[in-house]
């Protein structure tokens, strides 16, 4: 699946990146990459990522976009690990990492100004912004219940969701007019300034046509005046009417066919044809070609030779008698002078600076700040600048400037150049101003989208948190009145609560009735599994249950005690000579005798065998136990039980043993040792009571 997505992302940004302004592109290939990511997860994001990034460097020939894009994955991923939506991971990498990132790279690759790094950081994150927008859009509508939501461990707040999609609805709208804006203005911004440059460059073409065919035009009615006139006319005179005409020739000059300088002007030139040697023009090429053809010619821009040595240019014209050549005559122009023609019909103001150049690329005239010397050749080198993109670039001393060229009818070249900072000062502006606004949108807008959240679910917010309390409050029902869909779901929730409260308290009061019960039953089941069920006394389980504990606390307190074991004397003769009934009723009168003897709290009574009874007699003294078991005994000796119309009266035989000092015994020793005196009673006669102490 990387590998799926991956491909998609590499042919998006192979094929279908955007040329947004200047060399700057907009790829969309991170749409896929951020689509694996947050439903593949993290080992299927980094291929895609991968190949997806290596598809661009390639076609942008940027192989840093490479580690920019796959640390952008990575560093996504941590974020959404940490349960941040995918649109604010993305905008925190290019804060945290990607922007000083990106400049970090550029930086230390490129002699790149400040403003050029910041410009393509921002313009960096813009794009992955963007692209994260396209994809949290698209992964918002995959279905909850679907296994590729491979973040999503808990379902997010109600309110988080409402944010998360306002931010998205107002993010891409937002940032794509951003863009669509910014490309038109920059776009429209080279534009003007080619315009200009054109326009520039159209005035210095013309003016230097105009200067040039003027002074062609003057040397040429010089020379068809001459071959009318068959040199008949004062040569001289004509020759320095000619050149009063035409300021701008430093001289003028009529030569004959050898090339030999026959008249000059001004004077002093003159004198010098017969103050010194012959002066020829022969060698001159422009000489050469005005004699093979017959054409008036402008020369390239040479130094002069014989009538001084200063930069010009010279504008000769054959002198022709019946189709044979006899002469030319010449007028030659300083190069100095076109700065002069220039300022009387250009003003400077605003006006860029400009290079005019001659068949062979010799310097004839440029802007002083350039600093070119006359006759130098114009050596450039084609260039590129980051930000433009419609306007040709040239290096020239390793400045670059943005460049108009046309050529004049004369072969020169007028070229007019611009500092990059011209566009890029403007784009810039507009940039900033472009990202400032868009920042602020943003902020806006997701404080808006932020308190609209919370207000849309503060109503269930609230209820969910007051849902079970008994203080509900009650404006919970008016802070629903934003939408009908609202309100109504609001009530049936109310309503719900109202009716779980309702059975909620039903169901606390029959959970407390059956607790009720319940506790009774136990009770009952108690006192049926302690107790015995004839006498209501203590059972010999409860007996023993109950005692051990009291045995155990006065062993470790020394705490005197008596165990005292009871039995009715010849109850199977009763039982056999009157019944059970009878024999129970017998029981039955014993316990109530014991009862009324042992009142106090520390005192354990119980039947423990069919006619047995034991006593557990705590604290006081061992005399008053003693004393307690004699009057129980007389008690039961005096006790009379009818049965019918006869009179039956019982005796027991009673064991003691007592703990006063010896408190080493155990539990069932003690009872042993009462059974042992119980016996001893039996075997003397019974109706008596064998004490034992220790």
């Amino acid at each position: 699946m990387g590998l799926n997505f991956g491909a998609l992302g590499a042919l998006t940004n192979y094929f279908l990146s955007i040329p947004f302004y200047g060399h700057f592109s907009l790829y969309f290939g991170q749409i896929f990459v951020f689509l694996c990511l947050t439903t593949r997860g993290l080992n299927a994001g980094i291929i895609s990522s991968v190949v997806s990034a290596t598809a661009l460097a390639i076609n942008l020939n940027d192989p840093f976009l490479f580690i920019i894009l796959v640390s952008e994955t990575f560093t996504v991923h941590m974020f959404l690990r940490n349960g941040k939506v995918l649109l604010f991971s993305d905008a925190m990498y290019w804060l945290l990492v990607g922007i000083p990132l990106a400049m970090f790279l550029l930086a230390i690759t490129s002699a790149n100004s400040t403003e050029l790094l910041i410009i393509s950081g921002l313009t960096l994150s813009i794009n992955g912004i963007f692209c994260a927008s396209v994809a949290a859009l698209v992964y918002s509508f995959i279905p909850v219940q679907s296994v590729y939501r491979n973040y999503q461990v808990k379902p997010p707040k109600f309110a988080t969701v409402i944010f998360s999609l306002c931010m998205l609805t107002i993010t891409l709208p937002t940032i794509a007019l951003s863009l669509i804006f910014t490309w038109q203005n920059t776009t429209q911004k080279e534009k003007d300034i080619a315009e200009m440059l054109a326009g520039q460059g159209e005035q210095l073409m013309y003016m230097s046509e105009t200067f040039v065919d003027n002074h062609i035009s003057a040397v040429k009615t010089l020379s068809a005046t001459l071959s009318k006139s068959s040199f008949s006319v004062p040569v001289q005179s004509v020759l320095d009417a000619t050149a009063e005409n035409q300021p701008f020739f430093i001289s003028m000059l009529v030569s004959n066919e050898e090339g030999e300088i026959m008249y000059a002007t001004p004077k002093k030139y003159a004198q010098m044809l017969g103050a010194q040697k012959q002066h020829y023009l022969h060698t001159r090429r422009y000489f050469q070609d005005a004699k093979s053809t017959l054409q008036a010619q402008l020369s390239e821009a040479i130094a002069g030779v014989g009538f001084g040595n200063d930069p010009l240019i010279t504008v000769s014209a054959p002198i022709v008698f019946g189709g044979d050549f006899y002469g030319i005559s010449q007028g030659a122009i300083r190069l100095s002078t076109f700065s002069t023609f220039k300022k009387m019909h250009i003003d400077d103001n605003g006006f860029q600076q400009y290079v005019i150049t001659d068949r062979n690329n010799k310097v004839i005239i440029s802007s002083p700040s350039l600093e070119l010397p006359t006759l130098s050749q114009f050596d450039y080198i084609p260039s590129t600048t980051p930000l433009i993109h419609e306007i040709p670039v040239l290096s020239l001393r390793n400045d670059k400037y943005l460049y108009y060229q046309t050529t004049t009818e004369h072969d020169w070249t007028i070229t007019v150049l611009a500092p990059p900072t011209i566009v890029t000062q403007i784009i810039s502006k507009n940039f900033y101003i472009l990202a400032a606004g868009l920042l602020f949108t943003l902020v806006v807008f997701s404080a808006i989208a932020n308190l609209l959240s919370k207000r849309i679910t503060l109503p269930l917010v609230r209820l969910a948190e007051h849902f079970s309390d008994n203080n509900f409050p009650e404006d919970i029902a008016k802070e629903a009145i934003i939408s009908d869909e609202m309100v109504k779901v609001t009530d049936k929730l109310i309503n719900s609560r109202h009716l779980m409260l309702n059975f909620q308290q039903q169901l606390t009061q029959q959970v407390e009735d059956k607790t009720k019960q319940l506790k009774a039953l136990n009770q009952q089941l108690y006192n049926l599994a302690q107790k015995d069920g004839l006498t209501s006394l203590l059972n010999r389980s409860g007996f023993d249950d109950l005692a051990n504990s009291t045995f155990r606390n006065c062993v470790r307190n020394h705490i005197p005690m008596s165990m005292v074991l009871i039995d009715i004397d010849d109850f199977k003769q009763i039982n056999d000579s009157y019944g059970h009934p009878f024999g129970d009723k017998c029981i039955v009168s014993i316990a109530k005798t014991l009862n009324k003897f042992c009142k106090r709290n520390t005192d354990l009574l119980g039947r423990y065998g069919g006619e047995e009874f034991i006593i557990l007699l705590s604290g006081g003294v061992i005399e008053e136990h003693h004393e307690l078991t004699q009057r129980i005994h007389k008690a039961v000796k005096a006790t009379q039980i009818r049965n019918d119309d006869v009179i039956i009266k019982m005796t027991i035989s009673v064991g003691v043993s007592s703990l006063s000092s010896n408190f080493g015994m155990s539990f069932e020793g003690l009872i042993k040792s009462a059974d042992e005196q119980l016996y001893k009673s039996k075997r003397t006669g019974k109706n008596k009571i064998s004490i034992y102490i220790q």
